[in-house]
């Protein structure tokens, strides 16, 4: 048995390499162990000071989005009154005062007139074509 021993490095009673070999194992998985401990640590600060930048850039992309919303919802509101303005005005006035209304306008501001009937005369004659 003791020719077994020495060639297997076993022993019974627990002195030989074999049992050195389980010591070293256990101080190994001992070392692996505080490793994985000591690096979800370092994850977890790393995570940690992220949570203050990343609520912080939450935080001013809401404040722009509710600025954009703002300025949509005045924008929508103007076009809303302009359209209920132009309503009104179709409503109270008839055709002959419309051409004279027009007309004034186009006196006080011509270049502006013939750019405007210019991009109307466009959008008509691409509707006409496209209805081919």
């Amino acid at each position: 048995m003791d020719e077994f021993n020495r060639n297997n490095d076993y022993s019974p009673e627990g002195t030989g390499t074999g049992a050195g070999t389980a010591a070293r194992m256990q101080e190994t998985a001992a070392e692996a162990k505080e490793r994985v401990a000591e690096y979800g640590r370092r994850a977890m600060d790393k995570i940690d000071a992220q949570r203050t930048p990343a609520a912080k850039a939450l935080e001013d992309t809401a404040s722009a989005l509710h600025e954009k919303s703002d300025q949509a919802a005045s924008a929508a509101h103007r076009a809303a009154d302009s359209l209920r303005t132009t309503a009104d005005y179709i409503r109270e006035n008839d055709l002959r005062t419309m051409l004279v209304d027009v007309g004034s306008v186009v006196r006080r501001y011509p270049t502006q007139s013939l750019v405007v009937a210019g991009v109307a005369g466009f959008l008509i004659a691409r509707s006409l074509r496209r209805s081919d």
